[in-house]
């Protein structure tokens, strides 16, 4: 992400209500950088944060008086293939919190879906996703190194959980991938497969820091869905990208309900500072 594209008008700042039922209140471009929620550091790279500051009552928040801001951007250009190379230095990671950054296009889910960082709560490992109509599925084993989950992608059955493979690695998401300075997320999308990789900071390969990214030499993807149980064409078309962090929601709710009556109050709707970290993304 080049930094002057995310002050100017690369990307579009998404004000309207959390349509994954999130306890945030998304903002807009002026009152992002107003706030200090999105701005460019000296050394260019572009910061998005969630509000850590406000002090909200348990009551304004489940009553959706007043919600934590937060922010989510869409690019305005939309895609069909390419190769997508993020160098993310920080993301965010905590008790409540669900970020992603993915793709999508305006006709969900017949423009299919694709995850490529996301994850809830004090998970440790990254998970790659696809949600798309019926008749998509994962096939496994497959070309990745990953652990699959379900392998039906049809966003209509089992919850919208879709289709979806976990990365074996606790570098590729959480603590421990801010901890070693982040890495690379690296995507590959043609009619044979949609990859992803990720590459810890010492482990970027070479010919990406010379700026001639070539997937062929690198390793097995992390996560791969193959045109053998799923017509990549038909279901994954016009996608724009998006970050964006929202707290609780219907996956994160979901997921740990206990925790969140336990802890969320004290952590996210308190005065605790920086209790979760920005998005801190470039792209390659």
């Amino acid at each position: 992400m080049d930094s002057n594209d995310l002050a100017n008008s690369e990307w579009i700042f998404w004000n309207y209500q959390d349509p994954t039922n999130g306890l945030v209140e998304y903002v807009d471009r002026d009152t992002a950088f107003r706030d200090g929620l999105a701005y460019i550091t000296p050394e260019g790279r572009a910061n998005m944060h969630v509000d850590s500051k406000t002090v909200l009552t348990l009551q304004e928040v489940m009553s959706r008086t007043k919600l934590r801001k937060s922010i989510r951007i869409h690019s305005k250009t939309l895609y069909n293939q390419g190769l997508f190379i993020l160098d993310v230095a920080q993301a965010p990671w905590g008790c409540a919190t669900w970020p992603a950054y993915w793709l999508t296009g305006f006709n969900w889910p017949g423009d299919g879906e694709i995850d490529i960082i996301e994850n809830v709560h004090s998970v440790l490992s990254n998970q790659v996703a696809w949600h798309t109509d019926p008749g998509c599925w994962l096939t496994t084993p497959g070309n990745f190194t990953g652990i699959a989950g379900s392998t039906n992608c049809d966003a209509s059955v089992n919850y919208n959980k879709g289709c979806g493979i976990v990365d074996q690695s606790i570098a590729s998401f959480g603590p421990t991938f801010n901890e070693k300075g982040g890495g690379v997320y690296a995507m590959k999308w043609d009619d044979m497969s949609i990859d992803v990789w990720f590459f810890y900071r010492s482990a970027i390969p070479r010919n990406i820091l010379d700026g001639l990214p070539d997937p062929s030499a690198w390793p097995l993807p992390s996560a791969s869905l193959s045109n053998v149980g799923c017509n990549i064409r038909k279901y994954f078309k016009n996608q724009m990208l998006i970050f964006d962090t929202t707290l609780c929601g219907d996956w994160g709710t979901y997921f740990q309900v206990r925790r969140l009556v336990d802890l969320a109050y004290r952590e996210i709707f308190g005065s605790w500072y920086l209790i979760f970290g920005p998005w801190v993304p470039r792209f390659m």
